[in-house]
């Protein structure tokens, strides 16, 4: 079983490098949200596009119009088919299952304790 990962800062500069990790893996780890704040809709869209993330967190309350504005449009420019995504906004952005949360503060260490604490997880 592939972990569940969430992206919190998705659009930010070291987000976005981990969603690039993400792709390059996307054998080993299922994307299931990214979170952004809402200003950069159109590079959130271009993310989800790429890695099939099936939830969108967007701390703006009046982002999510924009977001599938920007989703039809990247999807329609390359060509791919959009898929269904679950957009939360403002006050209706809570917690979600995940076994692994990546966010800028994740250090190396950090990040070896998740996937130790993943595996046994995943043992038993």
């Amino acid at each position: 079983m592939t972990p569940a990962v969430t992206i919190l800062g998705s659009t930010g500069s070291i987000g976005n490098q981990t969603v690039e990790v993400v792709r390059a893996h996307l054998d080993r780890f299922r994307l299931q949200a990214l979170a952004a704040g809402g200003v950069q809709v159109e590079l959130l869209a271009e993310e989800v596009l790429e890695v099939g993330a099936e939830q969108v967190a967007i701390a703006d309350d009046g982002a999510e119009p924009a977001f599938r504005a920007a989703l039809t449009e990247v999807g329609a420019a390359a060509g791919v088919r959009v898929p269904p995504v679950r957009v939360l906004t403002g006050a209706e952005v809570r917690r979600t299952s995940t076994e692994l949360t990546l966010t800028d503060v994740l250090t190396a260490d950090a990040w070896a304790r998740q996937r130790a604490q993943v595996a046994v997880r995943n043992a038993t």
